[in-house]
């Protein structure tokens, strides 16, 4: 077979011949189809011959186990030697023998080859001692077995030989690379496909986000949204009127705050009530429906004036002076004035809440949210989409293809 190997690949150049990608496969078939039959034929008789010699050797361990001693009248324990060896060697090989499987597939049988040569020096570490003390015994029968192992390697490195010289893994890479480059075009192709398809629905992305920008600004300009405008405008006003009313509170409280946290560690009465005054002076007072705060301060303001709660005179002047400010009316004013003011505030806020304008602004808005999303995730795809395409250059791989077809077959040939 090497002969017509070295023949089929040293071929004279002919003219370059022209051979369409679709038929390129069954072209270099063709092409290379002796190589396979003839490698085919020579692995298949190297097998039987392989069974044969597995059969033999199997043959000779039955040899080998019925084997008795040409002098029996050995002491007892080397005979109990000699059977234990026996009885390991013969299980050993005869599991190294079955498990050699000759298969079809050149690259799963290349890679037996390779591995039949590390099975022979595990098979050796783990029979030598078994075999040597055999040959003291059987010498004939293990020497027969060991030559019968001898032919087996023998014959499988032929196998492996066979293999190389053929160049079959080199043809049947050049086979994938032509099924690869198939499968590129045909990749390249719904690529394209779906880079039509995502350019379109881009477009009709940019088109609608122009729509809603036009929509948005025609909400902007009208009438109904300057006047909504002008609600929100109002609501800060009163925020901010409700802010400075609540100040003047916060301001007074924050006067007499060094004096009701002293008060508070003798009142009697109210104490929590106090304590909350100190804390938040508007919330509580809002919901001191009573006023019980006029009480309270009215004590503040006697234990001010026995001096019960050691404030230098200049502080206790000032806390008495806004004692006397924080009469009943103040209080009613503030909660009148915070009341209305408040109330203006709901009336406000419904409105906005409920604007249809507003909801017609919030819902373009978010709908030009979604088409920016719509429109980055579909830009990224188009733009992977390109790379993906720029990547596969079908004309290189040919090019490739057409080199190593040269270099195997010696066949210049142009894929089309």
């Amino acid at each position: 077979m090497l002969d017509f190997i070295k023949n089929l690949f040293k071929k004279q150049e002919k003219e370059k011949e022209t051979v369409k990608l679709g038929n390129l496969g069954g072209w270099f078939d063709s092409r290379v189809s002796n190589v396979h039959d003839s490698l085919n034929e020579n692995i298949n008789v190297m097998r039987e011959k392989i069974k044969a010699e597995i059969e033999k050797t199997k043959s000779n361990l039955e040899v080998l186990k019925e084997a008795k001693l040409q002098n029996p009248n050995i002491p007892m324990r080397a005979k109990q030697v000699m059977e234990g060896n026996r009885q390991s060697y013969i299980k050993i090989i005869s599991n190294f023998l079955d498990n050699i499987k000759i298969e079809t597939d050149y690259e799963i049988l290349l890679k037996f080859c390779n591995d039949f040569d590390i099975s022979l020096i595990s098979l050796g570490k783990s029979t030598t001692r078994s075999y040597h003390v055999l040959k003291e015994f059987f010498a004939h029968q293990a020497t027969d077995i060991a030559i019968d192992i001898k032919n087996i390697e023998q014959m499988i490195k032929e196998i492996k030989s066979e293999i190389k010289n053929s160049k079959v893994t080199e043809l049947e890479n050049i086979k994938s690379k032509i099924t690869s480059v198939k499968n590129k075009i045909n990749q390249k192709g719904d690529f394209k496909e779906e880079l039509e398809s995502r350019e379109a629905e881009l477009s009709g992305l940019i088109k609608e986000k122009e729509n809603l920008l036009k929509e948005i600004e025609s909400v902007r300009n009208s009438e109904d949204y300057s006047n909504f405008n002008s609600l929100k405008t109002e609501k800060e006003l009163i925020s901010e009127e409700i802010n400075d009313n609540d100040d003047i509170i916060f301001q007074s409280f924050s006067l007499l705050n060094r004096a009701l946290r002293k008060f508070s560690r003798i009142i009697l009465e109210d104490e929590k009530l106090l304590n909350d005054y100190v804390e938040n002076p508007v919330n509580t007072l809002l919901k001191d429906k009573e006023l019980k705060i006029i009480k309270i301060l009215g004590s503040l303001g006697k234990n001010l004036t026995e001096d019960k709660l050691g404030l230098d005179e200049k502080k206790k002047n000032k806390t008495l002076a806004e004692i006397k400010k924080l009469s009943k009316d103040f209080f009613v004013d503030f909660m009148n004035s915070h009341d209305k003011l408040s109330e203006h505030m709901r009336v406000i806020e419904e409105e906005i809440e409920h604007s249809e304008i507003n909801n017609k602004y919030k819902a373009l808005n978010e709908r030009l949210n979604m088409a920016n999303n719509n429109l980055e995730n579909v830009g990224n795809n188009v733009e992977n989409l390109k790379q993906s395409i720029g990547k596969i250059d079908i004309e290189k791989m040919k090019s490739n293809l057409e080199k190593e077809i040269k270099e195997m077959l010696k066949i210049e040939i142009s894929v089309v």
